[in-house]
């Protein structure tokens, strides 16, 4: 068990499944992310949201600093997404992406973007973005007529989901948070574990 009370930072990587709503709390009775952070006291939130139908890369800390660097997009972390779309998309649709679109009045920066599937039906999409707009993601993909039907965060910079289990979560370490923000942290970490 870790201690309720603490100046101690924490900082927890989770692989959210389909099904749970990413706040502290929920009117409509829905499990809510920290109901998977079994054994922790310690009162942590999300940093940024996942919708209650995607799952994947989730980070939940009790550090507000650090949430809102990974969060800010002038700190540019990138965040990988799997989309499974309807359809194939052409090349001129994935440019489209690349270069950036226009979406509900504003103009999304630009995406990496790769098929990693073919099907006869569907592709599936891996796509990098550091925004973080709601449903970002799945609206940017229903813009260029490929709507999503499965969506699920891979990475957050290059820290990988990797093996970790749907529902499971570990604590971070510096060297974890160098990944999220490709070598450099832009700030200082005095209780983070090594």
């Amino acid at each position: 068990m870790l201690p309720s009370r603490s100046r101690k930072k924490f900082i927890f990587f989770s692989n959210k499944p389909a099904g749970y709503v990413t706040t502290l709390s929920d009117t409509h009775g829905r499990p809510i992310i920290t109901d998977l952070l079994h054994g922790v006291t310690q009162r942590v939130f999300p940093v940024g949201r996942l919708d209650y139908d995607t799952e994947g890369a989730l980070i939940l800390t009790n550090d507000g600093k650090l949430g809102q660097y990974i969060q800010h997009p002038r700190y540019e972390v990138n965040k990988t997404y799997e989309a499974t779309v309807t359809g194939i998309p052409s090349g001129k649709k994935i440019r489209q992406l690349e270069k950036g679109i226009l979406l509900e009045g504003y103009q999304t920066w630009p995406a990496k973007v790769r098929i990693i599937e073919q099907k006869k039906t569907d592709a599936v999409i891996e796509l990098t973005i550091h925004e973080g707009k709601k449903r970002q993601v799945r609206k940017m993909l229903a813009a260029i007529g490929h709507p999503v039907t499965k969506l699920k965060r891979t990475a957050y910079g290059n820290l990988k989901i990797g093996s970790l289990q749907r529902g499971k979560y570990r604590l971070l370490a510096k060297k974890d948070l160098q990944k999220i923000f490709s070598g450099k942290i832009p700030f200082t970490f005095n209780k983070i574990p090594d």
